[in-house]
């Protein structure tokens, strides 16, 4: 069963990065009618588990999966682990219970979360825009009331979008974009956020972020 990650980055790679339904899923070791089914659907449809959750396999052997591919960082290509290498010391060296599949899958979501992030100082139209909250006051019958301003910022036009909210809770930031876009007529092809207190729920290690379900479903 695929996770909301899962549909989130299938639908980005043929959506906005334009590769083929056959390209993502050789790329993601999906099947076709899989990748079909995530493009079609924004997020996974519901379904009613028998027993209780278990533990995901993976989990024990993040850790060092994550270390072996900053490691390699340092190393020439050719020396580089593959998927089928890692699988195989953790068969061998762990006693990993799981499957290569499990392990590719994994790997290819670890390798794009630590890909290079490169901040252009041109812009394209529609390539990026800026999301923000500000705090202020508006005048409300003769007296001043504080409000939290939930902001989107073009950054090729610089053309500006903002909404004013009681609090800088989740279900005004999910608002604000959805005002937003409406306003703009679309989407930019990239958001970069100054502040994501209001859909991040714990910050971990370097850039690793987990966000809210919610915001990810609006994302997808």
């Amino acid at each position: 069963m695929l996770t909301l990650d899962d549909y989130e980055l299938i639908r980005r790679m043929h959506l906005v990065e334009g590769l083929s339904q056959r390209e993502v899923a050789q790329r993601r070791h999906h099947s076709r009618k899989t990748v079909a089914k995530a493009i079609a659907n924004p997020i996974p449809p519901p379904y009613r588990r028998k027993d209780p959750p278990g533990r995901p396999v993976i989990d024990p052997v993040r850790a060092l999966i994550d270390a072996w591919l900053e490691q390699d960082k340092a190393l020439p290509r050719k020396q580089r682990h593959t998927a089928q290498r890692i699988y195989e010391r953790l068969r061998d060296d762990y006693q990993f219970p799981g499957d290569p599949s499990t392990v590719r899958r994994y790997v290819a979501i670890a390798r794009d979360r630590q890909k290079e992030v490169f901040m252009p100082l041109a812009f394209e139209p529609g390539e990026e825009g800026q999301v923000d909250w500000h705090e202020g006051y508006v005048e409300d019958r003769g007296e001043l009331v504080q409000k939290q301003f939930f902001g989107m910022k073009l950054c090729y036009s610089k053309a500006r979008f903002v909404w004013s909210y009681e609090q800088a809770s989740l279900e005004s930031f999910l608002d604000g974009h959805v005002r937003a876009f409406v306003y703009f007529g679309g989407v930019p092809g990239r958001l970069a956020y100054d502040n994501l207190k209001s859909a991040v729920i714990r910050v971990g290690q370097g850039q690793e972020r987990k966000l809210n379900e919610r915001f990810k479903q609006l994302r997808s």
